[in-house]
C-alpha cells in the first residue's frame, strides 16, 4: 500500500495551518520520506496534530528549490539524508511577485546540518522509490517548460529550474509519479519516469502541474490531457499551483480517470503493491547501482573503491553486533597507512550510503585512537 499525508498545502483544513505551499508524508509499503518541506514550520506544527513523529522520517526529497517546497527545511531538526539536484541553490526571484524565492540556506550551511546527497541523475532512494534526477524536456508541446523565477532580482534571465524533480514508485498495477510543481512539464516529468524505471503503464500522477489559468495555457492543458488519456492513467492527485478551474476542466474531460483535490491535512490510500517485494526495512541495490550511489555520495573519488569495500562489509555484517571499519577490513596501519583525515571523508560517505540503504550504524563508544577507523558501531 502507499499511503499519503498531506502535511501542509494550498487549500484550508480548518484544524490545521495552510500556506501556498507543499510538503507530503509518504509511506511506501512500509518505507517512509518527506517530499517537500513547505514555505515555513507550519509542516511541523501539523504533523503534530496528526500525531506524526518527524524525528522517525530519516530521509528527504526535495521537489526543487523554491522557497514554498524548501523553506521549511531549515526548522527540519535532527540530521536527515536529503536528496537534492545541485542547483537546489541558485538564487531566484518570482516573475510574478518580484520577491525572493530561492532556497533558504548556503550550501555550506545546509551539508553541514544534513547529509545531503546532490545528484541530477536518477537513483533508487528505498525499495521501489526513485529519485528522478533532471528531467529532459523530451515532449514538444512542453519543450517551454511552466518556469516561474528568473536568477535575478530585475527579473530578465529566465530560470529553466534544472532542479525541478520528482519521485516514481514501482508497483504491479503501473507506476505511481510523484512532482512538486512540474515546470520542467508534467509529461516530460512522466516519461522521464518511465526510462528511470523500465516500466511503461503509469497507474497515477501526484502533485502540481504549474497549470494555473485556464484561458492562457488552453492548448497545453488540452495536451497534457491527451497524454494523460493515451497513458491510461487510473488516478490523478492534483493540487498546489494548479487552479481549482483547472482541476474541474480536467474532472470534465478525463471521464473514467478518479481525480481527487489536494488539501492540507489529507490522507489518501492506494491498494497497490510492490513491483518486487519487500523485505523488510533494509534493502540491496546491485553492484553496479550501489557504485553509482557511492561516486555520487564520495567526496574524493579516489576513495569511491574502499567505500564500496566497507559498505559490503556492513550489509553482510549480523545486525546488532560491534564492529569498527578497522576491523571490518583487517586494517593495519604499519602496513598501509589512511591518513585521518580520508578516515573521516570515508566514514562520512560510508554513513550516508548506509542510511540511503535502510541500515542505522550507531555509536557505541569512540576507539582508543579516536580515529574514524576505530569508532565502534553497532549494526541495527
Amino acid at each position: 500500500m502507499i499511503k499519503l499525508k498531506i502535511l501542509v498545502e494550498n487549500r484550508k483544513n480548518i484544524f490545521l495551518k495552510d500556506e501556498f505551499g507543499l510538503s507530503v508524508l509518504v509511506n511506501a509499503f512500509g518505507n517512509k520520506f518527506l517530499f517537500d518541506t513547505g514555505y515555513s514550520r507550519n509542516f511541523r506544527k501539523n504533523a503534530r496534530v496528526l500525531m506524526v513523529n518527524l524525528k522517525k522520517i530519516k530521509k528527504v526529497v526535495l521537489s526543487h528549490g523554491h522557497s514554498d517546497h524548501s523553506n521549511g527545511i531549515q526548522f527540519l531538526p535532527y540530521k536527515r539524508i536529503i536528496f537534492v539536484n545541485p542547483n537546489v541553490y541558485k538564487p531566484r526571484w518570482s516573475i510574478s511577485t518580484g520577491k525572493f524565492s530561492g532556497f533558504p540556506m548556503e550550501r555550506a550551511e545546509f551539508i553541514k546540518k544534513h547529509n545531503v546527497i546532490e545528484t541530477s541523475n536518477f537513483l533508487q532512494i528505498q525499495p521501489n522509490c526513485f529519485y528522478l534526477g533532471e528531467i529532459p524536456m523530451v515532449v514538444d508541446f512542453e519543450k517551454d517548460g511552466n518556469f516561474a523565477t528568473t536568477l535575478d532580482e530585475e527579473l530578465t534571465q529566465v530560470d529553466y529550474t534544472e532542479d525541478d524533480s520528482g519521485v516514481a514508485i514501482t508497483t504491479e498495477q503501473g507506476l505511481f509519479v510523484m512532482t512538486g510543481c512540474g515546470h520542467r512539464g508534467i509529461c516530460n516529468v512522466i516519461e522521464h519516469a518511465k526510462k528511470v524505471t523500465g516500466q511503461s503503464k503509469i497507474y497515477a500522477v501526484f502533485g502540481g502541474f504549474h497549470l494555473r489559468d485556464l484561458e492562457k495555457q488552453r492548448e497545453k492543458i488540452d495536451s497534457t490531457i491527451s497524454y494523460l488519456k493515451s497513458n491510461g492513467i487510473k488516478e490523478l492527485f492534483l493540487g498546489h499551483c494548479i487552479t481549482d478551474e483547472v482541476i474541474s476542466y480536467f474532472k470534465k474531460n478525463l471521464n473514467g480517470v478518479k481525480i481527487m483535490k489536494l488539501r492540507t491535512g489529507r490522507t489518501f490510500r492506494l491498494p497497490l503493491n510492490p513491483l518486487q517485494k519487500v523485505y523488510g526495512k533494509k534493502f540491496t541495490l546491485d553492484e553496479q547501482e550501489l557504485s553509482k550511489l557511492i561516486d555520487i555520495v564520495c567526496e574524493d573519488k579516489e576513495l569511491c573503491d574502499v567505500v564500496h569495500k566497507i559498505v559490503n562489509k556492513i550489509i553482510s555484517y549480523p545486525d546488532k553486533e560491534i564492529f569498527s571499519i578497522a576491523s571490518l577490513i583487517d586494517y593495519n596501519a604499519k602496513i598501509s597507512l589512511i591518513n585521518p583525515i580520508n578516515q573521516g571523508k570515508i566514514l562520512r560517505c560510508v554513513k550516508k550510503v548506509c542510511g540511503v540503504l535502510n541500515i542505522n550504524i550507531v555509536a557505541v563508544q569512540d576507539g582508543f585512537t579516536g580515529l574514524a577507523y576505530h569508532y565502534k558501531y553497532k549494526k541495527m
